[in-house]
Parts: structure tokens; C-alpha cells; sequence
């Protein structure tokens, strides 16, 4: 009966040895995931993901019209500064756009990027809500303060879409369109 004992003890040490072996696995396992988790968040959050919603995203400056300063007055706007009006289409494909940016290049290959602004010409609300520019869709906007514009008007603009929390600007996605001088 001794023996029976003895050798009932050795097993317990040795069931129990196995289980803190288990225990000690199990308690690493969950701090490296814990550790590897709040990690990731903070990578995930500090770089932006808003480059892939570029993809897909397909818009056209349609036309574009340059209005003289002498034209705006005409029209009772008086500015400094030429003003352009551009019309924008939406393909299909993408998600939403936050904004526009156009790159605006005039006859010396000075090239800017502008920000539309809202404004209300020829009897027309034109305004930066862009979430009616859906697929099939297009847009008028305007372009304000452009000084870097010289004489003879001789300019050429394309859009990018703005996406995003981060407010990505995507890259142009077609070709730049010659505006018209008014």
C-alpha cells in the first residue's frame, strides 16, 4: 500500500508540473496578443488607408471657362483677379468624394493646385457640397484669386478627388482640359 501511495504522489507532481507548464504557456500566449493588438491599433491609426480609396475614383474636368476681370465686371463681380468655372463629370467606380482639387497650369508651366469655393454667378449657386456628384453625375465649380494667371489666359486644368477622414488628394485621373477665355 505504501508503494500505491508513493507512486500516487509522484503523479500528482507530475500532473501538476504539467498543468503550471500549461498555465504559464497560456498566460504568454494572451499578453504577447494583447501586446500585439494595441500595437497594431495605434499602426493601423497612425498611417493612412485613405490612398486605396483613391482607386477607382474617376473624374473629368468636362470644360472649362476663363472669365477676365473686364467680363467679371460686366457681370457685377468685381475682383482683381480672373475667376474659372470648370464642369466636373464623375465615371463610375469609387467612393465618396469629400472635395475637388484642381491643378491649374498656365502658359509659363506654372503649376498650382486650388481649392473651389462657393459662390453665386450668372444667377447660379455654385457651392462645394459635393455629395450629389455621384456616378453619371457632373458639377459646375469655381475657382477664385488666381493671380499667377498672366495675359494672354492661356490655361489648362484637371481634378482630383478629395477622400477620406484624412482628406487624401488623389492624383488627377484624366487628362487636363484648355479653358476658354470669356
Amino acid at each position: 500500500m505504501e508503494e500505491v501511495r508513493e507512486l500516487l504522489k509522484m503523479k500528482r507532481k507530475g500532473l501538476g508540473s504539467v498543468v503550471a507548464y500549461i498555465l504559464l504557456i497560456l498566460l504568454a500566449v494572451v499578453g504577447v496578443s494583447i501586446l500585439l493588438g494595441v500595437y497594431l491599433r495605434n499602426v493601423r491609426e497612425g498611417t493612412s488607408s485613405d490612398s486605396s480609396s483613391c482607386f477607382g475614383v474617376d473624374l473629368e474636368a468636362k470644360s472649362c471657362f476663363l472669365f477676365k476681370k473686364e467680363t467679371l465686371d460686366n457681370f457685377g463681380l468685381p475682383d482683381e483677379n480672373p475667376l474659372i468655372l470648370i464642369n466636373v463629370e464623375r465615371f463610375p467606380g469609387g467612393g465618396d468624394i469629400k472635395g475637388l482639387r484642381f491643378v491649374v497650369t498656365n502658359s509659363s508651366n506654372n503649376v498650382n493646385v486650388e481649392k473651389p469655393v462657393n459662390l453665386t454667378f450668372m444667377n447660379t449657386i455654385i457651392n462645394t457640397d459635393y455629395s450629389s456628384l455621384i456616378e453619371y453625375n457632373s458639377v459646375e465649380t469655381v475657382i477664385r484669386d488666381i493671380s499667377y494667371v498672366p495675359d494672354p489666359y492661356d490655361v489648362t486644368v484637371s481634378v482630383s478627388a478629395v477622400v477620406g477622414k484624412s482628406e487624401t488628394v488623389c492624383a488627377p485621373t484624366r487628362q487636363s482640359v484648355k479653358c476658354n477665355v470669356v
